[in-house]
C-alpha cells in the first residue's frame, strides 16, 4: 500500500476563492466573532482548482471563507485537493424544517417568480428529485408532498432553489439529514417538513460555479479522505507584510509542525468529542 501523501496546505488570496454554495449570515457572524476573539483559524477550508486559472472552488468552508473576508484578511490557509480523485465523494443533505407553518410557507413559495408547486404523492417526493424530474420537492411528516418545478438550465434551477432556501430559512429552524432512501414521511418528526434537493455531481458543481451560480447553503456534503483538522493557524501573522512573505511564513510554519511530528493521520473512523 502506498503511503498517504502529505496534505497540500497553501495560503491563497481570498479573492481567488469561489464559493459553490451560499452562506447563512447568522452563522457567518457567529464564526467571525469567535475567530476574532481567538485570532486562530482552527480548520482550513478545503478547495480544488478548476477552470478559472488561479481560482479555486471552496468544497468545504464557505462560512469560514466568508467570515475571514469580513474580518479583513486578504488570504486564507487552505487544503488543496484533486477534485477528480474518485475517493472524493459528493453527497446531498435534506433540510428538515421545524417550527414552521405549512400554509404560510406554501403561500410564500408561490410568490417566487418562475417557481411552480405541484401536489404529488409522497412516494414521488424522493424519486422526482433523484431522477432530476423536478428541481426539488417538499415532504411533510403527515405524508403531503409538492414538486418544485421551473428553470431551464442548471444555473436557473440553482437560482430558484436559492430563493426557496431564503424563503424558509428565516421562518424555520433548519436541521440537516442525509438524503437517502431512509428519509420518508414516516421517518420525519411530527409537524416537520423536509426540503429535498437534487443529487448534484461534481461536474454539476464545476459547471455551475464556472457560470457564476451557487446552490443553497448546507445541501452539499463532500467526503474527503485526509481532511486536515485542528491546524490552528495564528491569524496575526497574516495581517501584515506582502502576500509572498505571508506565504513563505505559512509554508515554514507548516513544515515545522510536520518535522516536529505534530501531524498525525488517522485512517480509521474517529469520534471527536470537542467539536
Amino acid at each position: 500500500m502506498q503511503p498517504e501523501p502529505l496534505p497540500n496546505l497553501q495560503l491563497v488570496p481570498l479573492d481567488r476563492c469561489v464559493l459553490h454554495e451560499s452562506t447563512d449570515s447568522h452563522r457567518v457572524a457567529r464564526l467571525a466573532s469567535a475567530v476574532k476573539s481567538q485570532d486562530v483559524l482552527q480548520n482550513p477550508p478545503i478547495v480544488a482548482r478548476y477552470a478559472r486559472g488561479e481560482h479555486v472552488m471552496v468544497l468545504d468552508g464557505a462560512t469560514r471563507t466568508t467570515a475571514l473576508r469580513q474580518l479583513g484578511l486578504a488570504a486564507v490557509p487552505v487544503q488543496i485537493v484533486n477534485y477528480i480523485d474518485a475517493r472524493i465523494e459528493l453527497h446531498t443533505w435534506a433540510h428538515v424544517l421545524h417550527n414552521v407553518n405549512l400554509h404560510s410557507l406554501l403561500r410564500a413559495l408561490r410568490q417566487i417568480p418562475d417557481l411552480h408547486l405541484r401536489p404529488i404523492d409522497a412516494r414521488q417526493a424522493q424519486q422526482s428529485v433523484h431522477e432530476r424530474g423536478t428541481v426539488g420537492s417538499l415532504l411533510t411528516a403527515e405524508g403531503e408532498a409538492w414538486a418544485l418545478e421551473g428553470g431551464g438550465s442548471l444555473l436557473e434551477e440553482a437560482g430558484l432553489l436559492e430563493a426557496v432556501f431564503r424563503c424558509y430559512v428565516e421562518r424555520a429552524t433548519v436541521h440537516r439529514l442525509p438524503h437517502d432512501a431512509r428519509l420518508t414521511a414516516a421517518s420525519l418528526p411530527v409537524g416537520t417538513i423536509a426540503a429535498l434537493y437534487p443529487r448534484y455531481t461534481k461536474l454539476d458543481l464545476l459547471e455551475l460555479t464556472h457560470a457564476g451560480g451557487i446552490v443553497p447553503a448546507g445541501i452539499t456534503r463532500h467526503v474527503i479522505p485526509g481532511r486536515v483538522l485542528r491546524l490552528n493557524v495564528p491569524l496575526g501573522q497574516l495581517r501584515s507584510g506582502s502576500l509572498a512573505s505571508q506565504q513563505s511564513w505559512f509554508a515554514a510554519w507548516v513544515a515545522e509542525r510536520i518535522a516536529a511530528g505534530r501531524a498525525r493521520l488517522y485512517t480509521e473512523p474517529t469520534w471527536l468529542f470537542d467539536e
